[in-house]
């Protein structure tokens, strides 16, 4: 197949969106189909464009064997309503840019959120008469609702009416958890039209990531006991309770608290580290993911946070897969599809969310017993590599394609 994949997160960002795309790409390439990409140039999560891309409206370069398209995107640093639907509504408009570059496919692959972006896949799918397949990572606007970003009003009620419009256009939409298939279902989207395809993780990049050395001897923590974050630092995440569990904990000087990646919250966690004077909080910038594996393959617990919001049930953490992928036993503060997981491959421990006491003894009783979190961290391994490799997941997108072209 000729597959044009349409999505405004790539890799070199970082994250969970991202990781996906890039290993969809990757694995469709490997199994011989041709994969055009239209993205956007990078910026997310930090806001600003990446050295090499800026004052550019339009790229091509080669990734991971797919030609990959870039345009322009409005990208700023501030997190505001109106410069999000600015970063949404210009790659919206400019990813139309690539009627000029790509052949035509024998099917689209679109990746939601931004709901908006949907209109350009429709358009594309109209001019070239080609199956759209909605690959759905989240609901819009009622994500934004549920977290506190958007109140509930005429213009979303709007907009969940547009949301629902693009599904029941596309031949096929893809969802990552049950929460969101239950929720397209129980809005009428046809049930032959929704499958589940989870995200996963890469185990591959995995496997000899502890043969290299040690990155945190150079942040001066070596022989520290190391709870590590991973990813993105979001509004779901709740991360100031984490500072509230590493104050209880500051007294203990082998353990710390390491918080790889950028987000929203960032700044907001780190405010919240320096108000209290903790100094077994550390901040590594997002990493590109070889080298994340490193850093989580020396760590010794992985930790998963969110909020204790009703949205957040229907969250599915791609870290812990990560942590698991490395045999880390997870910490996970949090209930839903996420605790679910994690109860069902005996990986981890599990706490109330945004209870910092519960987070801190948890965490403690792994810090005293890594005997016990060596073994949850091979059970974590067995599992995510038997049910949450990245291939297998691929294989199962192939299939969503091919049925949307055989039926079209």
């Amino acid at each position: 197949m000729n597959i044009l994949f349409i999505t405004q997160y790539y890799p070199p960002e970082t994250g969970a969106a991202p990781e996906r795309a890039r290993e969809f790409v990757r694995f469709l390439t490997e199994k011989g189909h041709a994969v055009q990409v239209i993205t956007a140039l990078p910026n997310h999560p930090g806001g600003a464009v990446h050295k090499g891309y800026k004052r550019r409206i339009v790229c091509r370069e080669k990734h991971d064997g797919a030609d990959v398209i870039r345009t322009y995107v409005f990208a700023s640093p501030k997190k505001t309503l109106i410069t999000r639907l600015a970063n949404y509504l210009s790659f919206a408009v400019c990813a139309l840019l690539g009627f000029v570059f790509v052949r035509r496919p024998d099917v689209i692959l679109l990746s939601i959120p931004p709901l908006f972006l949907s209109a350009t896949g429709l358009i594309y799918k109209f001019v070239m008469r080609r199956p759209l397949v909605l690959d759905v990572r989240d609901l819009w606007p009622q994500a934004a609702i549920d977290l506190g970003e958007l109140k509930e009003s005429f213009l979303t009620r709007a907009l969940t009416r547009l949301e629902m419009f693009f599904y029941k256009k596309s031949d096929r939409v893809t969802v990552v958890t049950r929460g969101i298939l239950d929720s397209l279902i129980a809005r009428k989207t046809p049930e032959w039209k929704v499958r589940l395809i989870t995200n996963g993780v890469n185990t591959d990049v995995f496997d000899l990531a502890e043969q290299g050395p040690n990155p945190y001897e150079s942040l001066g923590l070596g022989g520290k006991f190391i709870v590590v974050y991973a990813g993105v630092i979001g509004i779901q995440h709740g991360p100031a309770y984490v500072a509230r569990a590493a104050s209880i904990l500051s007294g203990q000087r082998d353990i710390a608290f390491v918080f790889i990646g950028d987000g929203v919250k960032k700044k907001e966690l780190k405010a919240e580290a320096e108000s209290r004077g903790l100094e077994n909080i550390h901040f590594v910038n997002e990493q590109p993911v070889e080298s994340l594996a490193r850093f989580l393959s020396h760590s010794h617990t992985g930790l998963a946070t969110l909020r204790n919001l009703p949205f957040c049930n229907g969250i599915i953490l791609v870290k812990m897969f990560c942590y698991m992928a490395c045999s880390l036993p997870v910490v996970l503060a949090g209930f839903g599809e996420s605790r679910g997981i994690l109860k069902e491959a005996g990986a981890g421990l599990c706490v109330e969310p945004e209870d910092p006491a519960q987070l801190a003894e948890a965490i403690t009783a792994l810090y005293n017993d890594q005997e016990r979190g060596k073994r949850l961290g091979a059970l974590g391994r067995q599992y995510v590599t038997a049910h949450y490799s990245r291939r297998s997941i691929a294989d199962k997108m192939e299939k969503v394609l091919k049925e949307a072209v055989r039926l079209a």
